[in-house]
């Protein structure tokens, strides 16, 4: 699919993310579970029996969602990082708001069926239909605007803009402004938590679902590659990983200190 796509003009790969897997936010850090990989246990085991969740531990169907929205906002900032540059595909993921009249919660309570959805349309203004949703997603992967790679896309105006009245007269049915924080011209590139940024559990993640799945990856052993190499640079606040042009035909570690702006190349072997 990747070399394919590499012919396009304007090619993208988004993963549909969720505040859920987003705990810098009230709705992923505030509300039980909280999503969290730990060391990715299950992954590592190849979730062989009786593991069943990615952090190794017992089963539970709200942190297994939010977990797998976890993953899959890291391996589109994973994707970006090492396949941006190389291919010219951008990799991003996006929240498109609760949708909360889907199946998603189909095996829930009668009670929280029939309020979750009240609730998240006239209090907190999180709701989002599925058609509105599903625009959303349209819009990341053909909006100019969206052409960004590495980004975490979420709409803004801010969450209960457009509540009372006007809900009440449309059944809490607001498109744009108050549907889950505003309409197509209220996109804004959204900040990720450190779980989501974080690299070395990143790293794990991609190199641990591709043995249990076997997918082969684009360029692993080519030329085309292997000519490329990973930057990391590190800084107080951030770590960052870039892919450039290796200068030599030994692979290498390009190692850049941000606080005296000094490179080192460290040839993989040592």
């Amino acid at each position: 699919l990747m070399p394919s796509m590499e012919q396009s003009d304007d090619a993208r790969i988004t993963m549909v993310g969720s505040v859920t897997g987003n705990d810098n936010t009230v709705g992923g850090g505030g509300v039980y579970p909280i999503a969290d990989l730990h060391e990715l246990d299950g992954f590592r085991t190849g979730f062989s029996r009786p593991i069943q969740m990615a952090d190794g531990y017992g089963f539970d169907g709200a942190k297994a969602y939010k977990d797998s929205k976890l993953c899959l906002m890291m391996l589109a900032n994973f994707l970006h990082t090492k396949y941006h540059k190389t291919t010219g595909i951008a990799f991003s993921s996006m929240y498109p708001g609760c949708i909360a009249e889907s199946p998603l919660f189909r095996e829930k309570r009668a009670w929280f069926r029939k309020y979750f959805p009240i609730f998240m349309k006239f209090i907190t203004g999180g709701f989002v239909s599925e058609h509105e949703a599903g625009q959303r997603l349209f819009q990341v992967v053909h909006d100019p605007r969206c052409v960004k790679s590495g980004v975490y896309w979420s709409w803004n105006g801010g969450p209960r803009e457009g509540r009372g009245a006007e809900a009440i007269e449309k059944g809490g049915q607001i498109s744009g402004g108050g549907g889950a924080g505003g309409g197509w011209d209220s996109i804004f590139e959204n900040d990720q938590s450190s779980k989501v940024l974080n690299v070395d559990t990143a790293y794990t993640l991609f190199t641990t679902a591709t043995r249990i799945t076997g997918a082969e990856w684009p360029y692993e052993q080519s030329e085309h590659y292997n000519n490329y190499v990973p930057v990391v640079s590190s800084s107080k606040n951030t770590n960052e990983l870039e892919i450039k042009k290796s200068t030599t035909t030994t692979p290498v570690v390009q190692v850049t200190d941000m606080t005296n702006s000094t490179t080192t190349v460290v040839p993989l072997s040592t």
